[in-house]
């Protein structure tokens, strides 16, 4: 399944808590969590643009375990 694009503003969303992404892949869950926090802490474009790379690496990454595809088709859907 492919990834939006990581310039989408879906990404921006998600770390910035505007989109909830409730993952069932432990890993996605506890870094949208962290990136969520730092983001919160430091919104500045550097360290937002910083967590966007962080978590569509990690997608991209695993992008081919059934435990991300709903994640993947949600996210798509909030792009669209």
């Amino acid at each position: 399944m492919e990834l939006p694009d990581l310039k989408s503003a879906v990404w921006k969303n998600v770390v910035t808590g505007k989109i909830p992404l409730n993952s069932n892949f432990l890993a996605a869950k506890m870094l949208i969590s962290r990136v969520q926090t730092d983001v919160k802490n430091d919104p500045s474009p550097k360290n937002i643009d910083k967590a966007i790379g962080e978590l569509y690496e990690l997608f991209n990454k695993y992008k081919d375990l059934p435990t991300l595809s709903d994640d993947i088709q949600k996210l798509n859907s909030a792009g669209n």
